[in-house]
């Protein structure tokens, strides 16, 4: 069912994100808006040259503040110039009944702040139907049972 819905985003013109929630899929996420945002929106390099050393040869450098920018901040720009092209992003989580909570809990904030804002995004998790009551009663986020 997951690869159907992400067949289904892909021939709309969205991003899909696919992942498996083991631990760090978070962060993993979080890397690929990056990838997406340095491939469809960032012109600017993620660095800058802020001096030159002649004698020794150095070269030094900084990264720029929209680099820095932790994933929430990565993931409401790309999301941004997504609406923009009137398209969006999907993020497909494999696996959920394992995850850990923590990040569960984290994704979700950040999804529900993403549809109060009117932003294009979907979030699909795959979990067996008997798993789904204990997900939501270990207390991962009222968000959750709303959808």
């Amino acid at each position: 069912m997951l690869n159907e819905a992400e067949d289904a985003a892909l021939r709309k013109g969205w991003v899909v994100i696919s992942e498996t929630a083991t631990r760090g899929f978070l962060e993993r996420i979080g890397g690929e808006v990056r990838q997406y945002l340095q491939e469809y929106a960032d012109k600017t390099p993620s660095r800058r040259i802020t001096g030159i050393g002649v004698a020794g040869v150095s070269i030094n450098t900084q990264v720029t503040p929209e680099a820095e920018q932790g994933w929430r901040q990565q993931t409401e720009r790309l999301l941004r110039l997504l609406d923009e092209n009137q398209t969006g992003l999907l993020i497909t989580l494999d696996e959920i009944r394992g995850a850990d909570q923590d990040e569960l809990s984290q994704l979700a904030a950040w999804v529900q702040h993403f549809i109060r804002e009117a932003l294009p995004i979907s979030l699909i998790f795959a979990v067996l139907p008997a798993a789904v009551s204990d997900l939501l009663n270990e207390g991962v986020a009222t968000f959750f049972a709303s959808c």
